[in-house]
Formats: C-alpha cells, sequence, structure tokens
C-alpha cells in the first residue's frame, strides 16, 4: 500500500485500486484523482456525501464520487484510513459486504493490516447473462427477401444482434428494407410488416404525392441547376420547399456520373419529418439508384456514427430529466457571484455552441460575459456537469456533434467527408454545431478545385420564419458560402389559401399584418376565413368540433377522413381530445413519428403541433387554444432570463405559424374557456378583414 500523512493519521490507497484506476473510464479518473487528493488533504473535511446504511459493514465507510459510483474507504484502526475501492454504487456496496482489514501478524509492528474475505459472507458473482440470438432468427430468407433484401445482403442481417447493429447497418440494407425491420425490431407483429411494406409501394396518393410529381418552372430551375457548391434555398409555406429537395435528390442520383458507390445524405431536424421525406422518395426515385440515398434525422446520424467510432453516450437536451437532474447536482456549489441562471446561460449560449472544451480555451474567449474572475470561478461546474451527463450515460447535443466533426476531420478515420452530396431540409432548425457538421460531411467544392465541374456539395432548404427550434445562425461563421447567386428564393406558395397564410402571418409577425410585396411570396389559391370558436366547457368546444367534422364530410363529398388533422399544443391535451371525439363517434388516428402515414387507413388524424411539421391536410384543427395552453406557458416561462424568454415566445409563434399552414383549405382554431393570447389575436385580425371589406363595398 502506498501512503500519506494527514496529521497523526495514516492514509492508504490499496494496490487494486491503483490498477483498476488505470483501466476505468477518463471521466471517472478525474473524479477518482480529486477525492484522493481531497481526502488526503484532510479526511474529515471533504466535500463529498458520505452514504449512511446499515448495509455499510462496520470498519467501513462509503462515499459518493458522483451520480453513479461510489469510493469504500476502511478504518480497520482510528489512526489509519484505507481508500480501498470504487466502483458503481452498487458493486461498492457488495465489495465492503465481502472484505474486511485484519492484523497482519506477519509485520513486525501491529500497525499494519491485510485485505482478507470476511468470513460467512455471501459472494456476489456478477451474472454473465447468456448471449441474446439474433435480431431476426424467427424469420425465413423467404420473408426477409420478400420486403426487398437482397440475398446478398442475408448474412449481413443474420448476424444482427441488437437495433444499434442495425442502425449501423443501415447504408448496406435497401431503405424501405431497413424501415420495414426497424419496425418489427419496435415490435411490430411480422404480418403488420409486411402489410406496411406493400403499402409504401401501393398506397394512395397524397395531396404531396400529387405535388412531388410537378414542378413549376421556378422550382425546376433551382431543381436543375447545375449547382457547382453550396446552395441555399428559402421560401415561406406551402412553396414547395421540401418537393425541390426531394427533386434535387433524384436529380442527383439520377445523373450519369453518380457512381455506384457515390453517396447522398437527405436530413431533416426531425425524425418524424425523416420518415415522410423517405417515403416520398421511394416512389419518386428510380429503383437502381434509391438505395445511394440515406435519410435520416441530424441526431440520429450522429447518434449512429458515434457508436460506430466506440462512441455511447446518448444524446439529451435541456429540460429532459437526466439533463436537468445532472445540472442541479453540479450547480449545487456555485462560486459567489453567479447565479444558477447566469451559469446556465454562459454554458447553452456560449460555452456549448462554440465548442469550448479546456479552460485555458474558455479564458481567452471574447465572446463571454461573465468577468475573467467569474470564468475561472465557473469552469470546474461546467466540466462538473459533463461528468454528471457522462456518468448517466447522456452527452450535450453540441458536444456529441463537434466529437462527430472531430472524427470526420481528423486524418485517421475512413469516414471523411463521407458523402458526395447532403440535402438538409428545414435548415432554420440547426444549430451552429449542426451546420459545422454537414460542411464537413460533404466536400467543400471551394476548397476542391478538382470538384468545380461535378455537381454535389449542400444543399440547404428552409424558411427562417418557421424556426421553432434554437437560434438564428450564422452560415459563413460555419463555414458555408451560400452568398449572392447561392441564396434563391420560392415565390409561389400552392398549399394553403390566401385567407389562411395571412391569418398564419399575422400571429407570426405579433398581431400584425405582413407586408406581402417584402415577402415577395404569392399565395394563388383563395378561400374562407378561418373558423374561430371560444367554448364555455370542454364539452362544449368538443360538441363544436364534431359538428364542424360532419359539415365538412356533408359538403365536401371528396373529403376524405385522413386528410383532416386534430392538432394540439401537448401529448396529453391530444389524449384528451381524441378520447372525448371517440366517445363522440370520431375515430381518430395519431400520426406516428416512425411509420408514414397510410391515407387508406379509416379516421380524422391527429398529431401535436410539432407533428405536423412537414405535413399538409384539406382540414387543420387546432384545438385547446386556451390561455396557458397555446402559447405553452411552462415554455414562455421556463427560463428567468429575458432574452430566453423573448425566444420562446417568437418560437411559439413559429410553431404556431407551422401548424396553422398546413392546411389546404380549411382552419380551425378553438378553445374551451378562455381563449389564449394567439386565438384573441386571430379574432381582432378577422374583425379588422371583415371591417376592410365592408367599406370596400
Amino acid at each position: 500500500m502506498t501512503d500519506s500523512k494527514a496529521g497523526a493519521v495514516q492514509i492508504f490507497l490499496l494496490p487494486q485500486l491503483v490498477e483498476a484506476l488505470s483501466s476505468a473510464p477518463s471521466v471517472i479518473q478525474t473524479d477518482l484523482f480529486a477525492f484522493i487528493s481531497r481526502f488526503s488533504a484532510n479526511p474529515e473535511e471533504i466535500p463529498y456525501k458520505e452514504r449512511k446504511s446499515q448495509e455499510v459493514p462496520e470498519g467501513f465507510r462509503i462515499f459518493t464520487l458522483n451520480s453513479a459510483w461510489s469510493v469504500v474507504v476502511a478504518e480497520p484502526a482510528p489512526d489509519l484510513k484505507i481508500i480501498a475501492q470504487a466502483n458503481w454504487t452498487k458493486a461498492a456496496f457488495e465489495w465492503a459486504a465481502e472484505h474486511e482489514f485484519v492484523p497482519n501478524d506477519e509485520a513486525k509492528t501491529g500497525g499494519y493490516f491485510r485485505l482478507c474475505e470476511r468470513p460467512g459472507a455471501v459472494k456476489h458473482e456478477e451474472e454473465v447473462p447468456p448471449p441474446p440470438p439474433p435480431l431476426f432468427a424467427d424469420i425465413s430468407d423467404e420473408e426477409l427477401i420478400a420486403i426487398g433484401l437482397p440475398k446478398s445482403k442475408l448474412p449481413l442481417v443474420r448476424d444482427l444482434e441488437n437495433k444499434d447493429d442495425l442502425e449501423a447497418s443501415r447504408s448496406e440494407i435497401p431503405a424501405e428494407t431497413y424501415q420495414s425491420l426497424t419496425w418489427y425490431v419496435d415490435g411490430a407483429e411480422w404480418s403488420a410488416v409486411k402489410r406496411e411494406y406493400a403499402k409504401l409501394h401501393h398506397s394512395a396518393e397524397s395531396q404531396m404525392g400529387k405535388i412531388r410529381l410537378y414542378l413549376n418552372p421556378e422550382q425546376k430551375k433551382i431543381v436543375d441547376g447545375p449547382w457547382k457548391g453550396a446552395l441555399l434555398v428559402q421560401g415561406g409555406a406551402g412553396t414547395g420547399k421540401s418537393v425541390v429537395a426531394m427533386h434535387r435528390a433524384k436529380h442527383l442520383v439520377e445523373l450519369p456520373d453518380w457512381k455506384d458507390d457515390d453517396r447522398l445524405l437527405f436530413v431533416t431536424a426531425t425524425r418524424n419529418l425523416a420518415v415522410d421525406i423517405e417515403e416520398q422518395l421511394q416512389r419518386l426515385v428510380r429503383a437502381d439508384r434509391i438505395n445511394t440515398i440515406e435519410v435520416t434525422n441530424l441526431d440520429g446520424w450522429v447518434t449512429a456514427f458515434l457508436r460506430r467510432n466506440g462512441y455511447k453516450p446518448a444524446i439529451i437536451y435541456p429540460g429532459k430529466p437526466i439533463y436537468e437532474l445532472a445540472w442541479k447536482a453540479a450547480t449545487e456549489t456555485l462560486p459567489e457571484g453567479v447565479t444558477e441562471a447566469e451559469a446556465r446561460e454562459e454554458f447553452e449560449r456560449h460555452v456549448l455552441p462554440n465548442n469550448i472544451r479546456i479552460q485555458k480555451t474558455y479564458m481567452k474567449s471574447d465572446a463571454s460575459t461573465l468577468t475573467a474572475e467569474q470564468r475561472e470561478a465557473i469552469w470546474p461546474v461546467f466540466e462538473n456537469f459533463r461528468r454528471e451527463l457522462f456518468a448517466r450515460g447522456k452527452v450535450a447535443a453540441p458536444d456529441a456533434y463537434y466529437a462527430a466533426i472531430g472524427l470526420l476531420t481528423s486524418s485517421s478515420t475512413a469516414e471523411k467527408a463521407p458523402y458526395r452530396a447532403v440535402i438538409a431540409d428545414e435548415i432554420q432548425d440547426f444549430g451552429p454545431e449542426g451546420l459545422k457538421l454537414l460542411r464537413a460531411l460533404t466536400p467543400d467544392h471551394d476548397k476542391h478545385p478538382e470538384l468545380r465541374d461535378v455537381e454535389g456539395d449542400l444543399f440547404l432548404v428552409g424558411d427562417s420564419r418557421e424556426r421553432i427550434y434554437g437560434r438564428d445562425v450564422s452560415f459563413a461563421a460555419c463555414g458555408i458560402n451560400v452568398k449572392g447567386g447561392r441564396s434563391q428564393f420560392l415565390t409561389t406558395s400552392y398549399r394553403t389559401t390566401a385567407e389562411i397564410a395571412g391569418a398564419a402571418d399575422y400571429i407570426l409577425n405579433e398581431g400584425k399584418e405582413s407586408d406581402k410585396d417584402k415577402e415577395r411570396e404569392i399565395t394563388l389559391r383563395h378561400g374562407p376565413l378561418p373558423e374561430l370558436y371560444v367554448g364555455k366547457e370542454f364539452t362544449d368546444e368538443v360538441s363544436w368540433i364534431v359538428r364542424q367534422i360532419h359539415h365538412l364530410i356533408d359538403t365536401e363529398r371528396d373529403l376524405a377522413l385522413s386528410s383532416i388533422v386534430i392538432a394540439a399544443r401537448t401529448d396529453s391535451l391530444l389524449d384528451d381530445y381524441q378520447s372525448a371525439l371517440s366517445k363522440r363517434g370520431i375515430k381518430t388516428l395519431q400520426i406516428s413519428r416512425n411509420i408514414p402515414d397510410d391515407p387508406n387507413a379509416a379516421g380524422v388524424r391527429s398529431a401535436t403541433l410539432h407533428r405536423l411539421k412537414g405535413l399538409e391536410f384539406r382540414a387543420v384543427f387546432i384545438v385547446g387554444a386556451d390561455e396557458g395552453n397555446i402559447p405553452d406557458a411552462l415554455t414562455l416561462n421556463e427560463s428567468p432570463d429575458p432574452d430566453d424568454r423573448e425566444e420562446a415566445a417568437r418560437s411559439e409563434r413559429a410553431l404556431f405559424h407551422v401548424a396553422a399552414t398546413r392546411a389546404v383549405d380549411r382552419l380551425y382554431v378553438s378553445c374551451s374557456d378562455t381563449p389564449g393570447e394567439y386565438l384573441n389575436e386571430l379574432i381582432q385580425y378577422e374583425k379588422d378583414v371583415k371591417a376592410k371589406a365592408k367599406k370596400t363595398k
């Protein structure tokens, strides 16, 4: 044993602990080194919580190292302390129960002890579970081939043992087959998987499905290019941004010079939009080229890529319980002069987005709002938070993204710039780390003269007014050149009517009418103003919704139930309305986040406002627009910081705008009691519109 002295007390480290430390994860090494240092300096006053429990054997003390690990300290004599073990908390307790220190009879003095197994202790042996069967052991070769798996890929699929293996093999499996296998792994019956696979090829065309076959001259010019560098395409709701992005993907992979080993990544901000895009591309792109396109959300891509490279923690965002618990643990002790709100703003707005990993870089930063003294004092809190997340198997999204960028840009990785082209939809919801990652995923043609005559690079699509996640970001600061002719605009909206678009824009512009001349957009279609309703109670609102649905069905003979959607702000609210409508004889089908919607399935669709992104319906009902619900009071008041609250208010308006502009022909907005801010604004908007119309007659 090695020793140090603190006054008259001798402190030893058990050799086995030193050996175990060398193979522990780096975050545990850092925490344990800190514990040893502080304990050696003063074992009676250390900032570590001692676990008081009857399960702690006599002669031992157990201290919390972090949220997952604990340290065992033995005290076989009043003047002797031995730092004996560090492990997962349960394993630490078990180790202490199985061992004891007894006097070493062979020593010349009586002051030394040796480690022994405790007589009569129950030995806890680590159980090694039997290896799980392969994922698809119960599915025959014929069944796998029937859902589009090439015979040459059967050995690959037969060797898959878990979902991580399946995700890592995604690029090797046809897209529609991969989707079907994912449904099965997520719990779907194989018979249902086969039915859903067939629907991918034979389901009736939706409105989006019809529009995807047609490009107006403005759209076709953008799709065909040719574009030899990065391109940004902007446009309002219904101008066909996603359609253009999909046709651009088709254009690229069907080029004569597109090689069999060329790859195209089509990436979105959310998983549900990626599912919808992939379903559309399956029907749009030539069968011999569709397998060169990979469709995913960016978080999903980062997670799969990092796991292939041995990085296990899962991405997590602020607001999630584990994130908040880790932050609370890290900020229990804050330096004087820095509030918890200031620390959080500094970390999430400055440290994370700028990939600041070491204190030296942080101290040199000139973008911080804190003084040098405050930064030096608060840095250990940031380090501790990252450790707390890691110990829980999580990592903040920007840290994961920058880890992926580091791997991609290092000379050692075989996946450096792995795609010939990257197409990104809903680009307004990507943070700086997301844009920098996109730049690293495909060669920058501006820096590669040999690629100047090759179509590829980045094709970015979005509308800054519909940004519902994060803050505005500079493309140039992320290494993406979209200046001048590299920014194109779609100006003609085909989806919704001028009346619905006007109402949605009114909410987006904080109760002010928009200037369409400045916005460059033309809305070709006209229809009725949105229908608004303020109920007396919940059942009253539900009765009104039922009457409107029946009226739509009676008056619009070609209107399918699947082209009507009920949308609420939260999942819990949506559950309430689905249950109430079911009792009134209105069947609802909630739109899945993972499986494309089947337009042939009977029933009114239901979704949260977020899930509507990228979809469209003949009639949209935004329900529960009461005070506190829309806009969501919890979101608006989550942060004490005024800038955060302002950003949350802007995001809530953008979210409502997104939901409202999913309506092709009719928009309905209702509440059960007291109308919320947006419904009140719509009521005033319609009064103003009707008053203007009356004056012009």
